[in-house]
């Protein structure tokens, strides 16, 4: 280790993540986190393309970890995790630091990074009534330790970041606190985001994204009804939002041999919600011209081998060709649940270790020594997908594989998502994926 630095009982960061999804949403007046950032600010540039090719990655990346030997739903904000991990990585050196840009497509430059979260943060962050979306980050400071100051301002000015000290030795305050800070920030859908404040905690990074957006062409209650969606453990009988459209109802739309991708976008805004919806050998219900029925073995399988393929480049094309197509026949099935996920083991499958280890971690621009060492990091996630919209919370690679060819579309589309599908929330302007999910088991649990 660097002589220079004194190395003591090692302090620990409880770096908290927090994720909100909802799924009503309009584009309206600003309320940014970022009050003096220039109304005229370029959206598209090379920063904002620098961070979102990095949000994306790490997006793609820590999906690959979850659904690794996992059969379950899955949902989290790529933007949260993110964004908290940004604000520690201002705090790193050395293999720390060396970690988090590689393996977290961290953007090293100190003035790229700050103008790119400064100007994406600020076109994100609004509410006009039909639609909200929010952001926000807090520092929770220990009374008891010194936070460099240049460390503050950094969180400050590049993130927007509250400053907060707290008596960590008065636990049950200083837990009441955080969590009332995210049960505001996420409009109640995430009450408490940690339970207890481990030992030696000096520093608590949160983070909290809110959105709710109506659909631009809301789904009629009416016509929600009960039909089958083909589970890995069968057949499931689930709520189908539906729309029928005999005349010019034109959807952003992709089709090719191995999927379908239906853009549903929301009311008067840049959000959208990109459906995946992998294709396969199916046997036709004539019993229903719009059924298409699949055995549970086939429905893992043909998710297992889409997400196998699926990487940023892939992504990059899927999103570039969509275009307008008649979408005649749209059945999604309604869904809502939370997600709690413990972090460090996927961050350290994705080759970020440094910073879990007392011997290697190196976050000395916290506070100018090597003594603090990352304990948690805890997100939590919400969605309510429904006939209305969304609502949502939470606290280069070669393409490998086929050549893609998009389909030649004559014919009214029918999309039927009746079998396991991958959904993303993302901003149309930048292509900047802020919530992803993966459905394998519509619930919607009240």
């Amino acid at each position: 280790m660097n002589s220079n630095y004194s190395i003591e009982k090692p302090m620990h960061i409880l770096v908290v993540l927090m994720l909100l999804f909802a799924g009503l949403f309009t584009l309206g007046c600003v309320n940014s986190i970022f009050p003096n950032v220039s109304t005229n600010t370029t959206i598209i540039g090379a920063p904002i393309n620098n961070l979102t090719g990095g949000i994306n990655s790490f997006a793609l990346s820590f999906y690959n970890k979850l659904s690794d030997n996992n059969d379950n739903n899955i949902f989290y904000s790529p933007f949260s995790i993110y964004s908290a991990l940004s604000i520690l990585y201002e705090g790193t050196n050395g293999t720390s630091r060396n970690e988090m840009t590689k393996y977290n497509y961290m953007i090293s430059n100190d003035t790229l990074r700050k103008d790119s979260f400064q100007t994406i943060d600020y076109a994100l962050d609004h509410d006009s009534g039909d639609a909200i979306l929010t952001l926000a980050n807090a520092l929770w400071i220990d009374k008891d330790f010194r936070v460099l100051d240049s460390y503050k301002y950094r969180a400050k000015t590049n993130y927007g970041s509250e400053v907060n000290n707290l008596k960590f030795d008065n636990q049950q305050e200083s837990l009441n606190q955080i969590n009332s800070w995210v049960n505001n920030k996420t409009n109640g859908k995430i009450p408490t985001i940690i339970n207890e404040i481990p030992s030696f905690t000096k520093l608590i990074i949160t983070n909290a994204i809110y959105f709710r957006g109506k659909w631009a062409i809301a789904f009629d209650k009416g016509s929600t009804q009960n039909e089958i969606f083909y589970s890995p453990d069968g057949n499931l009988n689930v709520s189908f939002m539906e729309q029928w459209s005999f005349d010019e109802n034109n959807y952003l739309y992709y089709e090719d041999e191995d999927v379908q991708i239906l853009e549903l976008p929301y009311k008067d805004s840049i959000l959208a919600m990109d459906i995946f919806l992998p294709k396969g050998n199916y046997t036709h219900n004539y019993t229903h011209k719009y059924a298409y029925n699949y055995s549970s073995n086939d429905s893992i399988k043909l998710i297992r081998n889409f997400e196998g393929e699926l990487n940023k480049n892939r992504f990059n094309y899927y999103m570039s060709n969509l275009s307008e197509h008649h979408v005649e026949v749209i059945k999604i099935p309604k869904f809502k649940f939370m997600e709690t996920y413990d972090c460090i083991n996927l961050l350290k499958s994705m080759g970020v270790k440094s910073i879990f280890n007392p011997d290697s971690s190196d976050l000395s621009n916290i506070d100018g020594k090597r003594d603090l060492v990352v304990s948690k990091v805890i997100h939590k996630a919400y969605i309510d997908v429904n006939e209305e919209g969304t609502e949502a919370a939470a606290a280069t690679a070669v393409i490998v594989g086929k050549s893609l060819a998009p389909k030649p579309i004559s014919e009214p589309v029918h999309f039927v998502a009746n079998h396991p599908f991958i959904f993303i929330i993302r901003d149309t302007n930048t292509n900047t994926i802020l919530f992803m999910g993966r459905i394998i088991r519509p619930v919607y649990n009240k």
